[in-house]
């Protein structure tokens, strides 16, 4: 499948221009309209089935002051399914042109199953003959999944991560304003980066000591709730960790670009360190997954995705990702690598990519809105789910078409982590909430 071609745009620093303009010219012989654009937020439109959007619009001139005199419209392709509900014409509330002035619509999906429908923005103006700026935004409608139940972490506890130890849930995370930090099987020292099992029910969990610059791997059993191993003292805060395939090496990547391979029972390094090829431009690495039968690691940085050998520390190969490169998915035949990238502050949207590791090429680019949060496949590999905020949104992909089919959201709420339950087709999602102090949740959906 080639690379999709999106037409995307900007919005100011990120901003989505104008497509199109008329074809009149006004009484002087220009046109009323030229070099003027919209711009819209969001920039990537996905509305859920019944639900209700607020998008935004400003006309710009060509020094880009807003022109506040030409009335603009809001048209649906399709009523039935989208319906403009209302159109202020005045301040912006929020988003990148909060506090100035535009008109803000409300958008209502009445579908029910997935549609492509086409919202028209309009602006003509007064003179004759009319010229008219038009701006054509693709809307996507998508269901929602079903919510089995839903359990309410401690007040005021940020969720940070969740995983699955055999039947069990383990959600790590920490206290807002107070340094403290915690596991739901028991306390945890000093804040969390992140958690891998291995076998018997055991955790290991890299983590750093307070505000110094230096980080620690421990081991953390669940049973007892108890460090069963002393920190080993790395170089460079923990970013992300994997454990091979044969349980027996944890890899441990920092912020340093230092690669560790430890001992998985000792945590005791197992020769020295290897230094990642991270520029200070490319950025640090993020987040970094294995491969489901080789003994290859994937790291992805600011700008790429490094392929590494398990044995010799050695990048195999780099993807040219593009944009923040953050999370991480691997399909289970190991073909398919899915990775959320935060996009350029330049103008690229965040999306969601899909690359063929056999041709190491990338064959579709899905643009979604708000910077990725997580990423996680199925265990069959048809369906890859990816969280993003603000605002929150978890999207399904289905791996076989390579559209999303559903989209789960939760007014005023962000989803973070989010884990597979044994039956491999329930996911748990941890959703933060924020309204004067921190509400976290584990959602189940279906």
């Amino acid at each position: 499948m080639p690379p999709t071609t999106l037409c995307r745009a900007a919005l100011a620093a990120i901003a989505l221009t104008a497509c199109g303009g008329g074809d009149s010219t006004g009484p002087s012989g220009t046109r009323a309209f030229k070099g003027f654009q919209f711009v819209f937020y969001p920039e990537v439109v996905f509305v859920g089935a019944g639900d209700t959007l607020r998008v935004n619009v400003q006309l710009q001139d060509t020094t880009g002051r807003p022109r506040t005199e030409y009335p603009v419209t809001f048209v649906s392709s399709d009523p039935s399914l989208l319906s403009v509900d209302s159109v202020v014409h005045g301040t912006i509330p929020a988003g990148p042109l909060q506090g100035s002035p535009g008109d803000v619509a409300l958008i209502h999906s009445r579908g029910a199953g997935v549609a492509k429908v086409t919202l028209t923005v309009l602006a003509t103006a007064p003179a004759s003959p009319r010229d008219t700026i038009r701006l054509t935004v693709p809307v996507t409608i998508l269901p929602a999944p079903t919510r089995t139940s839903r359990t309410s972490l401690p007040l005021e506890q940020n969720a940070a991560q969740i995983v699955r130890s055999g039947t069990s849930l383990l959600v790590m995370g920490h206290v807002e304003n107070m340094g403290e930090n915690w596991g739901m099987r028991g306390e945890l020292p000093d804040p969390t980066f992140g958690v891998v099992f291995r076998g018997g029910g055991t955790t290991l969990v890299p983590n750093t000591a307070g505000t110094a610059i230096y980080s620690a791997a421990l081991r953390y059993d669940l049973a007892s709730g108890q460090v069963v191993t002393q920190p080993q003292s790395l170089d460079g805060a923990v970013k992300d960790q994997a454990v091979s395939a044969d349980d027996q090496r944890l890899f441990v990547v920092t912020d340093k670009n230092r690669l560790y391979a430890l001992d998985a029972t000792t945590l005791e390094t197992l020769g020295p360190s290897w230094l990642l090829p991270f520029d200070a431009l490319g950025g640090a690495p993020y987040a970094m997954i294995r491969h489901p039968w080789q003994p290859l690691l994937y790291v992805s940085g600011d700008d790429d995705v490094k392929e590494i050998d398990m044995a010799t520390g050695q990048v195999e190969r780099t993807l040219q990702t593009g944009g923040r490169t953050r999370n991480l998915a691997i399909a289970p035949d190991g073909r398919w690598l899915y990775v959320g990238n935060a996009g350029h502050v330049s103008g690229e949207p965040a999306s969601l990519q899909v690359w063929d590791l056999t041709t190491n090429s990338l064959v579709k680019d899905l643009p979604i809105w708000g910077t990725p949060t997580a990423v996680r496949i199925n265990p069959q590999g048809t369906r890859v789910y990816v969280g993003s905020e603000p605002p929150g949104r978890l999207y399904e992909l289905d791996t076989g078409t390579l559209e999303f089919t559903r989209m789960y959201l939760q007014s005023m709420e962000n989803p973070g982590d989010a884990a597979f339950l044994p039956d491999g087709t329930s996911l748990a999602v941890i959703m933060r909430a924020w309204g004067g102090v921190y509400r976290g949740y584990v959602d189940v959906i279906r």
